[in-house]
């Protein structure tokens, strides 16, 4: 993908470009979702236009320290999450990590959750769990 400093068909940019973020340094900036989907939800952005983390993994890194600078003095649960492509549900494409804070009860549920998993595939995925619990030599990993 090329790189551009700035791409004038690109929101993100134009944000960037009028300085309508919260906060920044000369590689990212912080700004506020036009629909947020939790109070609290930012979106970090790198200021060069690229597509995606796979885009400028070095760019992508810096843009995730801010991320979790940001997040670190917040002192909430949260969910830090960037996507790519369409089946990845990225819409805009300019690179871009979500903060969204968690609190009890938000109401927001995440895609690959059981929160929205039909009931067949729950029972099959412990089915899976159990099965790979009773073939291997050790505990199985544990989710956190």
């Amino acid at each position: 993908m090329a790189k551009l400093l700035f791409d004038p068909g690109c929101v993100f940019c134009r944000r960037v470009v009028t300085g309508e973020y919260i906060e920044g340094d000369e590689h990212a900036v912080i700004f506020a979702p036009r629909h947020p989907v939790t109070a609290g939800h930012m979106l970090i952005v790198p200021r060069l236009h690229i597509t995606d983390a796979a885009d400028d993994p070095d760019v992508f890194a810096h843009t995730m320290r801010l991320a979790a600078r940001y997040a670190a003095r917040s002192g909430e649960d949260f969910n830090l999450i960037t996507s790519r492509g369409r089946w990845g549900t990225q819409t805009v494409l300019h690179c871009h990590a979500h903060y969204a804070p968690r609190r009890r009860k938000d109401g927001l549920p995440l895609p690959w959750t059981g929160q929205k998993m039909p009931p067949v595939r729950r029972w099959l995925l412990r089915a899976l769990v159990r099965t790979s619990r009773a073939n291997s030599s050790g505990p199985a990993p544990t989710a956190r």
